[in-house]
């Protein structure tokens, strides 16, 4: 079957997507009775930390994998506001950081609805789904110091470390903050980035669905808005908005 792939988020973070074959459908995926369409989808997720020397050469310092399926309601991942949070706890599950993920939501939102959308799907049971995605950390090579045997496990907890970030609840912005949010009329000198933080999309110049984060930080409106409803953070910086 022929892959519909989507780009990649970032160089060091990569989000694939395709349509799979029944194989990876559970025997006991729907319960009986239930004769709404779903999704199945097998998230595959791979973990591995580099260290880079002075000379530029990079090494594996560790590696991990995490593989889970999840079976979901289409009408949980297509035109509904539940869509990003469902997305975004299915993520966190293979440990996915909260801080690569939005930019990987907003991919699996838009491929979930365009397989939804697709004639030759219309009436099928199940639409069996592959997510392959790559997280990558660099770490400094600190060669033989004495960091290598402090008691803090040196780069290898660094891997662990950003995958434990997924264990924080996800908590929402408050409506207030959202509702609050700046409208940017276009691009100023005040603006720290071009593109938005969450679909990677240039910023058009003199767009009305433009907001402004409290750090300065700018998205596309509906980009923003989506993403605090899971996330109380800034997709960039981390700055924290009033939780829900």
């Amino acid at each position: 079957m022929a892959m519909d792939c989507y780009p990649p988020p970032s160089p060091d973070h990569t989000c694939d997507i395709w349509q799979a074959g029944d194989s990876i459908v559970p025997a006991d995926a729907i319960p009986p009775g239930d004769s709404r369409p779903y999704f199945c989808i097998k998230v595959e997720a791979t973990f591995t930390t580099y260290s880079e020397s002075e000379e530029g050469d990079a090494n594996v310092v560790e590696s991990a994998e995490r593989v889970k399926t999840f079976v979901v309601p289409l009408e949980q991942l297509v035109g509904s506001d539940a869509s990003w949070p469902t997305i975004s706890n299915m993520l966190s599950a293979v440990n996915v950081p909260i801080g690569v993920q939005p930019c990987m939501i907003h991919e699996i939102d838009e491929y979930l609805r365009s397989v939804a959308r697709e004639r030759h799907n219309t009436g099928v049971k199940v639409l069996p789904t592959i997510v392959s995605i790559r997280v990558e950390d660099y770490v400094e090579d600190n060669g033989d110091d004495d960091n290598e045997n402090d008691g803090d496990g040196g780069d290898d907890v660094v891997l662990r470390e950003s995958m434990n970030e997924a264990a924080v609840a996800h908590v929402p912005a408050s409506r207030a903050a959202v509702r609050g949010l700046e409208a940017v009329e276009g691009l100023d000198g005040g603006l720290t980035n071009a593109k938005c933080a969450i679909c990677q999309e240039e910023i058009v110049v003199g767009s009305d669905d433009i907001k402004r984060m409290p750090c300065n930080h700018v998205s596309h409106g509906g980009c923003i808005v989506r993403w605090l409803g899971v996330s109380c953070f800034c997709p960039l910086c981390r700055f924290q908005l009033p939780m829900s």
